[in-house]
């Protein structure tokens, strides 16, 4: 399934999914953000509960997110809506381009985005998401990893085997190719809820000297 068309399936199971199995990475992931004042990129499903822990966190910042499509945008303005966020702003590109100039953001946040692509586009997404990061930015992601344990591998059986059902989410390692990128490894933690092979990597764009 296209991530365009997965997002919009799994629109109204996927903030209950992220409350129960990864809502806790959300929480890392702004902890461990030098939010407040910041200019920040977040690139998820429309209805991921990341959107309001990074916005509170980002209170007095710039906080953007990223819409492959029309539907896509407007299901996210209906999500702010009715959880009450409103210092953020929407914005529409084709997937997988970022309409933003060179260095423009401090943090770039990729939930339930790299599992969901074909992962022949990653290196291409990667690519994008280092020309819109400052130097010394980072990418914050947390996706579905290679399974190394044995309830691990039920759940990538599972979804492959109901991609109706996953909207096509699939294993995928990540940090391998952030750093071909020349990302620096900041964290590549495994915090696993009920057997889950959640990752959570935070990359960051090195300064040029």
């Amino acid at each position: 399934m296209e991530i365009e068309k997965a997002y919009v399936a799994l629109s109204r199971l996927i903030s209950a999914w992220v409350a129960l199995v990864e809502y806790h990475t959300r929480l890392m992931e702004a902890q461990d953000s030098d939010l407040r004042a910041a200019k920040i990129l977040i690139i998820s499903a429309p209805t991921d509960r990341g959107i309001v822990a990074l916005t509170e966190a980002n209170c007095q910042g710039e906080s953007f997110l990223l819409c492959f499509t029309a539907e896509i945008e407007a299901i996210a303005q209906e999500y702010c809506r009715r959880r009450g966020i409103t210092n953020i702003v929407t914005v529409v590109a084709p997937f997988f381009t970022i309409p933003y100039d060179e260095g423009e953001f401090d943090a770039v946040y990729a939930n339930c985005l790299f599992d969901f692509c074909d992962p022949s586009n990653i290196p291409l997404m990667v690519e994008e998401i280092w020309r819109v990061l400052k130097q010394r930015g980072r990418l914050h992601s947390v996706h579905m990893g290679q399974p190394s344990r044995r309830l691990g591998r039920v759940w990538a059986w599972f979804f492959r085997r109901f991609p109706v059902l996953s909207g096509g989410c699939h294993p995928v390692s990540v940090a391998p190719l952030l750093l071909d990128r020349g990302f620096r490894l900041v964290r590549a933690d495994a915090p696993e809820r009920f057997g889950f092979p959640l990752r959570y990597t935070q990359a960051e764009k090195p300064k040029v000297a």
